[in-house]
Parts: structure tokens; C-alpha cells; sequence
């Protein structure tokens, strides 16, 4: 009797061949979202975009944000970390904070960079980027009355005299005043009084602000002879450091004779009150 061998069981099919399975690294630099927050001073809304080039206002913060598809996590076992290069070659580490990784930058000048992902196995770079910071400018103090450096009013003639400022900031001004000083007297008998006076009226025309005074004299203990010295100081709303303007100063001049009224600019004073010097 002869017996035959089933050949249908799995001993003689071919053998399972096991490989091991590679990790790959995710590119995940397309999914960085850069936020701003403006300085709070300027009252300016937070932004979101998904372009890498930047344009802030000096004093901002800028966030990069890099997320993970939902459930993911970067493999600790690839070494996996990123890291965002500016020019200088000054590098900001990202931090994880749950599902995403966040760096944070004060923008205070402009600047070039990149964002690089980096594994054990390979890296990924960004393209590089501007980050592009819009200076915040001091205020700007234009005359309007007077115009002349000097004015002179004769002894006869009504002591009186306007004062009007266009005062415009970028993002408003906390503090404006007028710094006057007053000298009585001529040669080396002269004496100065030092005084800081408000505007009158301030009115708003075309988000400029118009502000107004008007000088009488005589009210300033006055007499023919005397010098009223005054110049503009404008403070803005900047943080943590205000930037001041301090405007041109300006001469009213009280004649002691009875000469037609005289005015002249563009003369270059000698002397001038060390208050002004300051």
C-alpha cells in the first residue's frame, strides 16, 4: 500500500518575508499660521495670515504656529524639533504647547528668516521671509500762527496775539503743552520768569488736532519792553518709552517806541533763556 503526502498544507507555501517598517518624518511647515498682536497702545486689532513675509508696527508680537494634524505627534525617536533662523543668525526655539509648537519674537527692527523642521533621517526649510517693522514716529508740530520767528507789536497796539498748532501723531499724543519764558528788563538787568501754559481750545479737523491759544500781555505781567519766549511740547502714547516733539521757538517782541509794527524770521538769536537750552 503506498501512501501519499498531502501537499496542499502550508508547509510548502512560500514564507511570509517580514522588513522592517521606516518611519517617515511629516513635513509640517505648511501648516504655520503667524500671528500679531499690535502694541496695546495703538488700539490695533490682533491679525492672523498664512504668508511667511510680515509687516508689523514696531513694538509688536509676532507668533509663529505650527500644527499637527489632529491626533498626531511628533516621533521623539527621530530627534524631531524646529527652529526659526533670523539674520545674525540668532535662533528662536519653538515650543510645544499641546497640539501645536509656537515661537514668539518682539519686533522691534526689520529683519530676514527662515523656519527649518529638523529630524534624525532629513530637514525641511521654509523659504526665506521678511518681517518688515514700520518705525512708530514721534508727533509733528506745525505752525500755523504765527508763521515769523519774531513778532513785534508796537507799544500802542493791542497786546495781543493768537497762537495755532496742527499737532498729528500715529497714534495719538497724551501730553501737549506750551513751555513760555518771559524776560523783563534789557542788558544784564535782564530777568526771566519761566512758566508752562495750556492750550485754550483743541479741535479734532480731519483726525489732525487743531489746538488754539490766545496770548494777552498784559494778563502775563507785561509791560513795553518785555519778551514772551514760548515753544510747543507734544508727547505721544508710545510704550514703554514716549517720544516727545519740541517745536521751533517763537518771539513776541513788545516794542517800547511808537515804530509801526516790525516782524522779521528767519533771525538767528544770540542769546536765549537757558530754559530753552534744556
Amino acid at each position: 500500500m503506498y501512501f501519499t503526502k498531502d501537499l496542499s498544507n502550508s508547509e510548502l507555501r512560500p514564507a511570509k518575508s517580514f522588513s522592517p517598517s521606516i518611519k517617515q518624518s511629516v513635513n509640517y511647515l505648511d501648516n504655520i499660521v503667524v500671528s500679531v498682536t499690535p502694541p496695546a497702545y495703538t488700539q490695533q486689532a490682533q491679525f492672523e495670515q498664512k504668508g511667511l513675509d510680515v509687516f508689523v508696527l514696531e513694538g509688536s508680537e509676532v507668533e509663529w504656529e505650527i500644527a499637527l494634524e489632529q491626533g498626531a505627534a511628533i516621533d521623539t525617536s527621530l530627534n524631531e524639533k524646529f527652529e526659526l533662523t533670523l539674520s545674525g543668525d540668532k535662533i528662536l526655539p519653538f515650543v510645544r504647547n499641546e497640539n501645536k509648537y509656537s515661537a514668539l519674537y518682539l519686533a522691534e527692527v526689520a529683519t530676514v528668516y527662515s523656519i527649518t523642521q529638523i529630524t534624525k533621517k532629513e530637514s525641511f526649510n521654509s523659504n526665506i521671509a521678511t518681517l518688515t517693522v514700520q518705525q512708530d514716529t514721534a508727533p509733528k508740530i506745525e505752525f500755523i500762527e504765527p508763521l515769523l520767528t519774531i513778532t513785534e507789536i508796537s507799544k500802542n497796539a493791542a497786546p495781543s496775539i493768537n497762537t495755532v498748532v496742527e499737532i498729528s501723531d500715529d497714534y495719538g499724543v497724551s501730553d501737549v503743552k506750551i513751555v513760555a519764558s518771559i524776560a523783563k528788563g534789557s542788558g544784564e538787568a535782564v530777568k526771566f520768569r519761566d512758566q508752562t501754559f495750556l492750550f485754550d481750545n483743541v479741535s479734532i479737523i480731519d483726525n489732525v488736532a487743531i489746538h488754539t491759544k490766545s496770548w494777552n500781555l498784559s494778563e502775563l505781567d507785561m509791560e513795553p519792553g518785555d519778551e514772551l519766549y514760548f515753544s510747543v511740547h507734544a508727547i505721544d502714547n508710545k510704550t514703554p518709552e514716549a517720544q516727545k516733539t519740541t517745536s521751533p521757538i517763537k518771539i513776541i517782541r513788545w516794542l517800547e517806541d511808537d515804530d509801526a509794527v516790525v516782524s522779521a524770521q528767519g533771525i538767528v538769536i544770540d542769546f536765549m533763556p537757558e530754559y530753552f537750552k534744556r
